[in-house]
């Protein structure tokens, strides 16, 4: 798990040191499953059936079965995606 580098038309990943200690709490079948979903952010950023939460951060989540992962998007001048918490639905918004 590191942070990507863009190609054309994509963004670069980002993931908090948060993020990763997370991730690596999961197992393996969730992780797998959780980075597709981290990495396709590159190419969709705000793909279907991602929501924007009502926060001083314009944070968005994106649903992975029971898991969320919340990130934020940089448009301009880079093109970001910055993953904050990756973790089960009764616990990732605590930490807001």
């Amino acid at each position: 798990m590191g942070s990507g580098k863009p190609t054309a038309g994509m963004y670069e990943l980002e993931i908090t040191r948060r993020a990763k200690r997370d991730f690596r709490r999961l197992s393996g079948q969730q992780q797998q499953r959780i980075w597709k979903a981290i990495q396709a952010l590159a190419v969709h950023p705000r793909p279907a059936g991602c929501k924007r939460l009502v926060s001083d951060d314009p944070l968005y989540r994106i649903r992975v079965g029971n898991y969320r992962i919340l990130y934020t998007v940089e448009d301009a001048p880079a093109h970001i995606v910055v993953v904050y918490y990756v973790g089960p639905r009764q616990s990732v918004y605590r930490n807001l």
